[in-house]
C-alpha cells in the first residue's frame, strides 16, 4: 500500500486530555492540556508542555508545583472551557462553580469534580521551541473509588477524554488483549 508523506506535525495520535491546576497564594488557575504523559516510572514522573504565552506558564515557573486533573467524558464542557479561556480574563473556578479540593503534598488545589488528581513537583524543565516541558515528580494520587477495579484505575470505568485533530474522543471499547499475550502464542 502506498503511504502519504506528511510534513512534521504533532496531532496524529490521540492524547490524554487533562486540566492542570496551578496556584500561588493569591491566584489559582486551570489550563487544559493534551501534551501530558508519563515520562518515568521510578520515580514516577509526568511531563506537561505549556506555551510561554499562557497565563499558567508564569504561575508554574514561580511555584514549581502542579496538579494533573483527569476528567471523564461527563466533564467535556469543563475541559473545553478551561482550554479556550484565559485565567488572565476570568476566574475559571468561579465561573464554572468548581470545587478546590485539598492537596496533601503541594499547595495547588485539586479539581474536586474530576475522578483523578495527581499532585506533582517540578524536577526538571526543558525549553523545546514553542513550549516549555515540565517534568513533575508524582507526590500523591487521588482517585475516586468508582473508577477502580482491583485497586487500580480501570480505563473503561474512568472513560477518559482523548484529543486529536482539535476534536475530543472517548474510550469506548474493551481492551484488545492483555500485555504479554503474544508470549503464549504457539
Amino acid at each position: 500500500m502506498t503511504k502519504k508523506i506528511f510534513e512534521p506535525t504533532t496531532m496524529f495520535f490521540p492524547m490524554p486530555t487533562a486540566v492542570i491546576s496551578v496556584s500561588t497564594l493569591e491566584v489559582a488557575n486551570l489550563i487544559t492540556l493534551a501534551w501530558v504523559g508519563t515520562v518515568a516510572s521510578t520515580p514516577a514522573a509526568i511531563g506537561i508542555s505549556i506555551r510561554p504565552s499562557r497565563y499558567s506558564y508564569d504561575i508554574l515557573n514561580e511555584t514549581g508545583e502542579f496538579v494533573v486533573n483527569i476528567p471523564d467524558v461527563s466533564h467535556i464542557r469543563i475541559v473545553d472551557y478551561c482550554g479556550t479561556r484565559s485565567g488572565r480574563d476570568e476566574d475559571k473556578w468561579e465561573v464554572l462553580n468548581l470545587t478546590k479540593g485539598k492537596p496533601v503534598k503541594t499547595q495547588v488545589p485539586l479539581l474536586e469534580e474530576f475522578p483523578i488528581n495527581i499532585e506533582c513537583k517540578v524536577i526538571k524543565t526543558e525549553d523545546l521551541g514553542s513550549h516549555r516541558r515540565y517534568i513533575g515528580k508524582v507526590l500523591a494520587i487521588h482517585a475516586n473509588e468508582d473508577v477502580l477495579s482491583d485497586g487500580k484505575v480501570d480505563p473503561l470505568k474512568l472513560n477518559p477524554i482523548l484529543y486529536s485533530f482539535r476534536k475530543y474522543f472517548e474510550l469506548k471499547n474493551a481492551p484488545l488483549e492483555k500485555e504479554g499475550y503474544s508470549t503464549n502464542e504457539k
